[in-house]
C-alpha cells in the first residue's frame, strides 16, 4: 500500500512538471478548458482536467502516507 501512495505522489508531481512546461500559462485554470492549444492533451483531456487530476494524485498519495501507519 505504501508503494501505491508513493507512486500516485510521483505520478501527480511528473504530471505537474509536465504541465508546467508544456501547457500556456493562464491566469485562471478554466481558461484552459477553452485554449485551443490545451485542448486535445493526450489525446482527449485538456489542461484543467489533467492539473485537476495531477493534484489530485498528490494528494490522495499524501493521504495515504499519512493514513497509513495507524493502519497498518
Amino acid at each position: 500500500m505504501q508503494t501505491i501512495a508513493n507512486l500516485a505522489t510521483v505520478l501527480g508531481a511528473v504530471g505537474m512538471m509536465y504541465f508546467a512546461m508544456k501547457l500556456p500559462f493562464s491566469t485562471h485554470l478554466w481558461e484552459l478548458e477553452d485554449d485551443q492549444k490545451a485542448h486535445k492533451f493526450l489525446g482527449k483531456v485538456d489542461g484543467y482536467h489533467f492539473w485537476l487530476w495531477s493534484w489530485f494524485l498528490i494528494l490522495v498519495g499524501a493521504f495515504l502516507q499519512l493514513i497509513l501507519p495507524w493502519l497498518l
